[in-house]
């Protein structure tokens, strides 16, 4: 499979070399649109918009979708406004806001105001989703659901059903039931809505007070609601209790792709936004102030180390450790602060599950140091001779290990509870941290040990 791929961007490539936009366009018609924006995400930003020109509006406005970075924001801005009103009429209510989001905000009302004169009803749509945050349920949710008053019989929606087109209906898990207020009371799974008798009304057959989320909540929140309850499609109220909207499986994997994105890229220093970036500058701009931060961190211990000159001078062995040290340390936090952010995001903690996690990693962290310095008192003894070095260093790897811990757990749980991302603990400030206090305690524990009194 990743040989076939390989060669049908070989042939793409090729074909966009010679100008031959038409021919890739060709080449591409029957492919799926993640295999396409792959494609698209190694173009320069005119081969993109000479491609989205080329292919049909429908595929042109699905790989649009699947890139969803800074890419679409250049080739957003160089189609005509009727092109950016076509492609926006070729998708459903979330994805069409998703696009949306990447047009200057200029050019919006523009565009929403052409396209109210192609499509009356798509338009009323996507400004009301527009309307919501973007990192929230309403912002995340499709206005295409299939509705049923309870009074109604189960004939009054086989027509709506069957009006469906294809991509719709196979992402049409449940008919949603409502009062005459449009308020949500219950949900038909869409095989027992066929099975039933059709003269039967729809709340004899429904799932009464399903589980539902708010058009406010957090779209991560909701991602995660779909994990726990294994759900395939969630109904979105206002509040009133009135359906507005629901959220697919598919929509909710994307936000949990994306926040992981995010936080494994703020845990090596860096942001989510750099992925589709393309700017020297901007990409710089976004690392340089995590790599300032740990400047500043390693100046600190810098300064440490020239507190303590005298004592490296007079045994010179213990500057060949301080790499092992800071390293040790610093991988001890990573690892532990990275399984503590896991069990956040995952919404695994309570008081009690708090707690007992706590516990067990300090107390692995008191088995690892035990080891790693009783291995360390062996190997200087061996090596060297010199057992008091070994002692010295042994001694620090178990605090080190220990207190890399304590700061890699509780960091990211104070930051938490303090309603702060526990992502912007990690990678450099961990790391500088643990820096700091690895040397801190290996010079402290050497001039204690090793000074002459």
């Amino acid at each position: 499979m990743e040989q076939q791929l390989e060669q049908l961007y070989a042939r793409a490539r090729t074909h966009l070399d010679a100008g031959e936009v038409a021919a890739v366009a060709e080449l591409l018609a029957e492919e799926h649109p993640s295999l396409i924006a792959d494609l698209f995400r190694s173009l320069e930003a005119e081969e993109r918009v000479a491609l989205v020109r080329a292919l049909d509006a429908p595929l042109a406005a699905s790989v649009l979708c699947e890139i969803d970075d800074r890419g679409n924001e250049e080739v957003l801005s160089v189609l005509e406004d009727g092109e950016v009103v076509e492609l926006l009429d070729h998708l459903p209510s979330d994805d069409a806001a998703d696009l949306v989001a990447h047009i200057d905000p200029e050019a919006r009302p523009r565009i929403l105001d052409l396209l109210d004169r192609v499509d009356h009803q798509d338009a009323v749509e996507l400004k009301e989703l527009l309307r919501y945050p973007e990192d929230s349920a309403g912002g995340l949710m499709a206005k295409e659901y299939l509705s049923v008053r309870e009074d109604q019989s189960i004939s009054a929606v086989l027509p709506a059903l069957r009006q469906l087109e294809d991509e719709e209906l196979s992402s049409m898990q449940v008919c949603f039931v409502v009062d005459r207020d449009h308020r949500l009371v219950g949900q038909i799974p869409l095989l027992r809505l066929l099975l039933s008798d059709r003269g039967r009304k729809a709340h004899e057959v429904m799932e009464a007070d399903p589980l539902v989320a708010h058009v406010d909540d957090d779209q991560e929140e909701v991602a995660n609601l779909f994990l726990s309850q294994d759900l395939l499609s969630l109904p979105i109220v206002d509040h009133s209790g009135r359906l507005v909207g629901r959220i697919t499986v598919d929509d909710a994997m994307d936000v949990l792709s994306e926040e992981a994105t995010e936080d494994l890229a703020r845990m090596a220093g860096s942001s989510a936004v750099e992925l589709g970036e393309t700017s020297t500058w901007r990409i710089s701009r976004a690392r340089l102030p995590w790599l300032v931060l740990g400047l500043c961190g390693e100046l600190i211990a810098a300064f440490v180390l020239s507190h303590f000159e005298r004592n490296l001078q007079d045994r010179v062995i213990l500057a060949f450790f301080i790499p092992l040290i800071v390293a040790t340390g610093g991988n001890t936090g990573i690892q532990t602060s990275a399984i503590m952010i896991r069990r956040l995001v995952m919404r695994e903690f309570d008081t009690f599950r708090a707690g007992r996690a706590l516990a067990r990693e300090f107390s692995v962290s008191l088995v690892n140091g035990a080891l790693l310095g009783a291995t360390m008192v062996v190997v200087l003894y061996v090596w060297q001779g010199q057992i008091d070095v070994g002692i010295v260093i042994g001694l620090t790897l178990m605090t080190v290990v220990f207190l890399a811990t304590l700061t890699g757990s509780a960091v990211p749980l104070l930051l938490d509870r303090m309603g702060i991302d526990p992502t912007v603990a990690t990678g450099p400030f961990i790391t500088t941290t643990n820096d700091v206090i690895g040397l801190l305690v290996y010079l402290g524990i050497a001039h204690w040990l090793l000074t002459p009194s």
